[in-house]
């Protein structure tokens, strides 16, 4: 990527401005996205607390400035070159702003949740490798394991099965554990790798019941972890 960078920079003034059109079109239809699926959200009664999935006025300001400035750039092909590079930038900081509220306490564990689960082994879902990177962010200080991220929502076998456990539900339903279980905290989390129908559903707009989950740190009375410690780990 940088040796390709150095060359477009050298040629700069021969580039055709098709190319950047192209890029400026394809950047308009991705801010518009972002604010539709955006509006949804917050107005969605999927979410649980619909009030915390609040975006702050910045947020809209920035989205619908961006979007105008592409468009400006498609329009005026004397900026179309300028605005298309200004628009990659626009682009990632729109998909940051629009993942913001699960920056907040809505996609965080509480400090006394962390506090709880220092030094123990805690079992997480992984869909992909080192997928554990992230919730040693989330809970540090734990002794992270992983298994497969499709059983995540099979509570009672993983409640059963591990001491320490992150299960998985859809927003707006409470888990069912055992009686000597214990739901030390939850967060939101942003789903990856849906299916076809998921996607289609998406697409019809119920994005907070299949883009999200609520997920649930739950404690329970299973003991030996020395067998379990064995097991292949689904993040490595």
């Amino acid at each position: 990527m940088p040796a390709l960078a150095a060359l477009i920079a050298l040629h700069w003034e021969r580039l055709p401005l098709w190319g950047f059109r192209i890029a400026l079109l394809l950047q308009a239809i991705l801010f518009s996205a972002l604010i539709w699926v955006g509006s949804e959200l917050q107005r969605s009664v999927l979410i649980g607390d619909a009030s915390e999935w609040v975006y702050s006025y910045g947020h809209w300001i920035l989205m619908i400035a961006s979007l105008c400035f592409v468009i400006l750039g498609l329009v005026k092909k004397d900026i179309a070159k300028t605005a298309a590079l200004a628009g990659c930038f626009l682009t990632y900081c729109a998909l940051t702003s629009s993942l913001s509220p699960l920056e907040s306490k809505l996609g965080r564990f509480t400090p006394q949740a962390i506090a709880q689960v220092q030094g123990q082994d805690l079992w997480v879902p992984c869909d992909y490798r080192a997928k554990d990177e992230e919730y040693r962010l989330l809970l540090p200080g734990t002794r992270l394991h992983g298994y497969m991220a499709g059983e995540a929502g099979e509570i009672a076998q993983l409640t059963a099965g591990y001491p320490l456990v992150l299960v998985q539900s859809p927003l707006g339903l409470k888990p069912a554990i055992c009686d000597a279980c214990r739901i030390i905290a939850h967060r939101m989390e942003m789903r990856a790798r849906h299916s076809d129908e998921e996607i289609l559903e998406m697409l019809k707009g119920h994005f907070g019941k299949y883009l999200f989950v609520n997920e649930y740190l739950v404690a329970t009375p299973v003991a030996n972890t020395a067998a379990l410690l064995d097991k292949k780990d689904a993040c490595r």
